[in-house]
């Protein structure tokens, strides 16, 4: 009885932080949403397909591996744009109402695909050393496998709601993303460093995931 009774004010605390985490990042989202809103809104008008800003954002990164040494003018507008599109394709699902489970997974691909382009242009560039671009990109995929699997094993009839495993996703990003924006506004690349940082981000949220997992059994 004292077994049961402890194993159901786990899964009540485990609510409770999962409650919590989700009530936090919807407020975070509509934030998001009511910022995007002045692009979200003509976009939406002309029916725009969600994906098709996804698919846009994964090409404008891949530009980045001719243009970011040969271009960076061209580079900082097509990185730019490639960020706005990652931004405003769930916010425009949302505004039209079809956001849903196949296209949050579309959406995360496009993401890491967009990722993947990054590195492999500062890879490219000589801008960072091979193996710290080759573990980042295997990173990625650990950490977009695990976040799904973990969504999943948290809610399996709306995996996408899962603030934990978005935020282990997008925190590595941020380094390398703002020290490419760095070296395109003023040629000072801290890009190496960037990368390093980020794996340290990816690799804590690679335990992190593993831990969510094994606390849920």
């Amino acid at each position: 009885m004292a077994e049961l009774m402890r194993s159901e004010s786990v899964g009540a605390t485990k609510a409770q932080e999962d409650l919590w985490e989700e009530r936090l990042y919807l407020a975070v989202r509509r934030l998001r949403d009511l910022l995007l809103a002045p692009l979200v809104t003509p976009l939406a008008a002309l029916g725009v397909p969600p994906t098709l800003l996804s698919c846009a954002g994964v090409a404008l990164a891949a530009s980045l591996i001719w243009s970011l040494e040969r271009a960076p003018a061209l580079a900082l507008g097509g990185f730019v744009a490639a960020l706005l599109c990652d931004a405003l394709d769930g916010a425009l699902a949302r505004r039209q109402g079809c956001e849903s489970a196949l296209g949050k997974l579309w959406d995360q691909l496009c993401d890491s695909a967009t990722w993947a382009a990054v590195l492999v242009a500062v890879l490219v560039a000589g801008l960072a050393p091979p193996v710290g671009i080759a573990l980042a990109i295997y990173l990625g995929v650990l950490l977009l496998f695990l976040g799904v699997v973990e969504s999943t094993a948290r809610r399996p009839g709306a995996w996408w709601v899962n603030p934990r495993a978005g935020f282990f996703a997008h925190l590595p990003k941020i380094f390398v993303y703002g020290a490419i924006l760095v070296y395109l506004l003023s040629e000072r690349s801290w890009i190496p460093l960037a990368v390093v940082v980020s794996n340290g981000f990816a690799l804590a949220g690679v335990v992190g995931l593993l831990v969510a997992l094994k606390r849920r059994g």
